[in-house]
């Protein structure tokens, strides 16, 4: 069977913009495109600010659709652009195959009215799940509501659900609708010569990610003063996007250490340069928290790192248990503390072999889970069964 499948309000900008999420639906279009499916990506309805009318395009196989920015108000360009969606839709359909919308999450009353809008032309409605909003402790007030409303509510409307960790799995088990757990996605054919990299010499630890997560960042920078007073000529390259403001605090944070000859910051590499990054690390750093975000949620990093053949260090919290043994394809640290992540990096540093082959079996495991066309087969099924 052959699948006609619409990715809706999981991207913004798409193919333009580099993001963990236009990354990972790109590579389940082409997963499903290997087995044999139609794929079109419907920018989000917010609009993107400059475009002057909607914009349809192709890229490779895929066609996607972008919105304008009305009045630089999200709001009232969600509101009038569900028009030209509902236009979108019904020229989209395609009678002679199952006709799917992928949906990530938007504010509860555009989902409920592009749910509407799915079922008055004919769509299947499949969920992605990539959080549990209700449990992050800064979204407040009216955030909060509709996260509540949202969480506890949607899947009575959907006809699958795609949540990315076990945790999510068994938050929308009462819904008793058909899920499929759909974990961090790489391409890992284009990587196959990461192997040579694996005993080159290197001297910094890295880390990659966005900015907002300040927790993890101020832990790696303290974990990496300690390991300094073990080893002065180790470095730490940061390759974090964000806004500027919130750079600069973390560069301040960084001379007030007395680091600042030791970590270099980097953000908006092209993404050769920045797996060339990957590849030379000693190690590359994911600290995850106890708690419910970090639980919940699995990083699309996770799975570039791996592709990169070498080791990542990490917290034995969430999907990191459900996948990883420690010292045999990650280094994972009991506690989300200074002393645990110094531990960790001190190890790879005392271990140059052990750490060369957690790297390959790593990468390994990666090839196993996370590889985007194996996941592609699993969910072109998934999708056929609906």
């Amino acid at each position: 069977m052959i699948n006609n499948v619409i990715f809706l309000e999981t991207t913004q900008s798409w193919p333009v913009k580099f993001t963990a999420n236009n990354s990972k639906v790109e590579l389940l279009a082409k997963g499903l495109l290997l087995n044999g499916d139609c794929i079109c990506i419907i920018n989000s309805t917010a609009g993107e600010v400059g475009k002057h009318g909607a914009i349809n395009d192709i890229k490779g196989r895929i066609r996607y659709f972008s919105f304008k920015r009305i009045f630089n108000s999200k709001i009232l360009s969600r509101c009038i652009n569900l028009v030209g969606l509902y236009q979108i839709l019904k020229r989209e359909k395609k009678l002679e195959f199952k006709n799917v919308i992928v949906m990530g999450g938007p504010y509860y009353i555009f989902f409920l009215l592009i749910v509407l809008i799915a079922r008055l032309n004919g769509y299947k409605i499949t969920i992605t799940l990539t959080e549990w909003a209700i449990g992050i402790k800064d979204i407040k007030g009216i955030k909060k509501f509709d996260s509540f409303l949202y969480n506890y509510t949607f899947g009575y409307f959907v006809d699958g659900i795609l949540p990315i960790s076990t945790y999510l799995e068994n938050q929308v088990s009462h819904f008793s609708k058909r899920v499929l757990k759909v974990p961090v996605l790489a391409d890992y054919d284009i990587k196959q010569n990461s192997s040579v990299h694996v005993t080159r010499k290197s001297n910094y630890f890295l880390y990659c990610g966005s900015v907002d997560y300040k927790k993890p960042i101020n832990l790696i920078l303290q974990a990496f003063k300690e390991l300094k007073a073990c080893k002065n000529d180790i470095k730490l390259v940061l390759i974090i996007s964000g806004s500027e403001f919130l750079i600069d605090k973390i560069e301040q944070e960084i001379r007030i250490l007395n680091l600042s000859d030791s970590v270099s910051i980097f953000n908006q590499l092209p993404y050769n340069e920045l797996f060339r990054y990957y590849q030379n690390a000693l190690a590359l750093l994911v600290p995850l928290e106890n708690i419910t975000q970090d639980k919940a949620r699995f990083s699309q990093k996770i799975a570039e790192y791996l592709s990169a053949t070498r080791p990542i260090i990490t917290c034995a919290v969430g999907e990191i248990n459900e996948y990883f043994k420690d010292e045999k394809t990650a280094f994972i640290g009991s506690n989300f503390d200074v002393n645990t992540i110094f531990n960790q990096m001190k190890k790879v540093l005392n271990n140059p072999e052990l750490a060369n082959e957690v790297g390959i079996a790593g990468r390994k495991l990666g090839e196993e889970n996370f590889d985007f066309k194996v996941n592609g087969r699993r969910i072109h099924q998934f999708f056929c069964d609906l």
